[in-house]
């Protein structure tokens, strides 16, 4: 017998036929064009309006970057002619292209003001035709921090035939607001009469985080316009502090993950592809699902499924802390992600199961509603099934105890429960620490007892980051990344927290130990070293060190024998602080501010 599938509040459904892609299931990933591979060879997208052709793969497009001017230069030869740059400006960089294929080639520069404090703007992008007067096509917008504190840094490529892009970061002494923009990405069709495409405001990322967007602009429906393709890539994160003038530190099943956005150039301006970048982050999903039952490629599963957790967080309005936004601040939806969300869940799960790690499938159930939804509730049965399975489930004898501990607080605590080796269950109860018997008998244990209630209180927050990616331990220093994913949205869109349970384990180098919805926050204690470590009062592991007990939706979950177990409790309890005893004969938890006692 199964429990119900709400009393689980983490249990999602495998699905074998989940996805309905071509290449589902295959380990080619995703692959983006990068602005430094020089070509842009952009993968075919659907039509946005109703009774035009599917939109085709534009032929490969070699990309051509601005040529640097001389230092201050007002004039200029270029491209076999004179340019004179306009008043009180001077040249950065231009290119020269046949922006509208009537064989004659016409430049943009990229210009700056003459003067540091000279109250024009701190860029403008200018065309030169081939004939007539020089014009203004793009100004810095402005949303990117300007001032005596902030320095740019401005690229321009011709990433179409017809269009160019102009990407500008500012670089500040000064602490910038979280997620505050500080770079433009412009696209610009330097001959068309409305030469500005589209514009996007993108933040810096959180540090060790790091991620790119490119740009091609080819055209992709074959209408004579050129279109505009965003790539998103979330990069491995930064494992450590990166050596001085080297690169980060990774992890070699780290890689990187990659998205698309598109809008196809219309009369009226872009519209954008409703395809994207659902249809991209889905083929990412399914690679991992398909990966997932394969024992040997568990560990790089996990890693992918949380790095594309990681861009759907920097790129989706969804997330609730995107850091990209269109021109206005809007941010983009990424809409539909149901399937995505049930591949992750799935595909992580699933690879637990492969490598035989049923506790970290159960951890990845309970964190089901985190990340951007549910799965179904059907997937949920089925995927909550195949955990049970690979567990024991114990039907034990529930008792509520007289005994009413003080309640908690947000902050992290020692369990006010700790089994004795002789099977006693102590309790700082309200009224002081009592002893719990074998017949369920409470005794008042005094300073002749030889037992003296130990400290509650741990020096740590759990911080559920919406300024990073993962779960912080709010310590100093601070600790490397976690590798377990902060909600999303969570509280990042003022929406209620999503559930976690907090479990202490104790202290390692004199920092704390926790378990967050089952997975380790902070310096991880193996079984080994609690083994080995001295008894630990208030800790969820057994006397000896064997066992683990953490709490469930459906009753304590118990790891460290031959075989993980699950103790059904009654549907509905909201179980927390739990101890085990030696050889798992017992289990207690406090429900509310009441103590509950499981015996097998």
């Amino acid at each position: 017998m199964t429990p119900h599938p709400s009393r689980w509040l983490w249990a999602v459904p495998w699905v074998g036929a989940l996805v309905g892609c071509d290449g589902c299931g295959k380990d080619k990933p995703y692959t983006p064009f990068s602005v430094g591979s020089g070509v842009a060879s952009a993968a075919p997208v659907a039509s946005t309006t109703d009774g035009e052709p599917d939109a085709r793969a534009p032929a490969k497009f070699v990309v051509q970057r601005a040529v640097p001017a001389p230092p201050r230069a007002t004039r200029w030869s270029f491209d076999g002619r004179p340019l004179s740059a306009p008043a009180e400006r001077v040249f950065e960089q231009a290119l020269a292209a046949d922006f509208d294929g009537d064989g004659q080639r016409e430049a943009v520069a990229w210009t700056l003001p003459a003067q540091a404090s000279a109250p024009s703007p701190p860029g403008e992008l200018w065309l030169y035709p081939a004939q007539g007067a020089p014009k203004k096509l793009l100004e810095l917008p402005g949303f990117v921090p300007t001032g005596p504190s902030c320095s740019h840094a401005a690229t321009v490529l011709q990433t179409g035939p017809k269009s160019v892009t102009v990407d500008v970061t500012a670089r500040c002494t000064t602490t910038l607001l979280a997620r505050a923009p500080a770079r433009s990405i412009s696209v610009v069709a330097p001959r068309s009469d409305r030469p500005v495409l589209g514009t996007w405001r993108v933040a810096a990322p959180a540090a060790g985080e790091p991620f790119g967007v490119d740009v091609d602009s080819v055209d992709r429906d074959g209408d004579g316009r050129d279109d505009v393709r965003l790539v998103v890539t979330e990069k491995p994160i930064c494992r450590g502090p990166a050596p001085a003038g080297g690169p980060c530190p990774t992890d070699k099943e780290d890689r990187s993950a990659s998205a698309q956005v598109v809008w196809l150039d219309r009369p009226a301006g872009l519209s954008r592809d409703a395809t994207e970048p659902a249809q991209s982050l889905g083929a990412l999903a399914a690679a991992e699902l398909g990966r997932s039952k394969r024992k040997q490629s568990a560990a790089e599963v996990t890693r992918g499924v949380a790095q594309v957790r990681r861009l759907m967080g920097t790129l989706c309005a969804e997330g609730g802390a995107a850091r990209l936004w269109e021109a206005d601040g809007s941010m983009l939806r990424c809409a539909p992600l149901a399937a995505v969300v049930e591949r992750l869940l799935v595909a992580e799960v699933q690879s637990a199961l492969a490598a035989g790690e049923p506790t970290r499938a159960m951890a990845a159930l309970e964190r089901d509603g985190w990340y951007f939804g549910h799965a179904p509730e059907k997937r949920r049965a089925e995927l909550q099934k195949s955990v049970l399975a690979a567990v024991t489930v114990v039907e034990p004898k529930d008792v509520s105890l007289a005994v009413e501990v003080a309640p908690r607080g947000t902050a992290p605590r020692m369990s006010p429960l700790s089994f004795e080796p002789s099977g006693g269950l102590l309790v700082q109860s309200k009224s002081g620490l009592v002893r719990v018997t074998d017949t369920g008998s409470v005794e008042p244990l005094d300073v002749d007892s030889g037992v003296a209630a130990w400290p509650l209180a741990l020096d740590a927050t759990v911080i559920f980051s919406c300024d990073r990616s993962d779960v912080l331990l709010g310590v100093d220093p601070p600790e490397p990344p976690s590798g377990l994913l902060s909600p999303r949205p969570g509280a990042c869109a003022g929406a209620k927290a999503a559930p976690a349970s907090i479990v202490a384990l104790g202290a390692k180098d004199g920092r704390p130990s926790l378990m967050v919805a089952g997975e380790p926050l902070g310096p991880r204690i193996t079984r080994g070293e609690a083994v080995l470590r001295p008894r630990v009062l208030g800790s969820p592991r057994s006397p000896d060190g064997r066992l683990l007990v953490l709490p469930t939706g459906s009753g304590p979950w118990v790891d460290g024998g031959d075989k993980a177990e699950l103790w059904r409790a009654a549907e509905g309890l909201a179980l927390a602080e739990c101890a085990v005893s030696d050889g798992a004969k017992a289990v207690a938890c406090v429900t509310g501010s009441r103590v509950r006692l499981f015996r097998r």
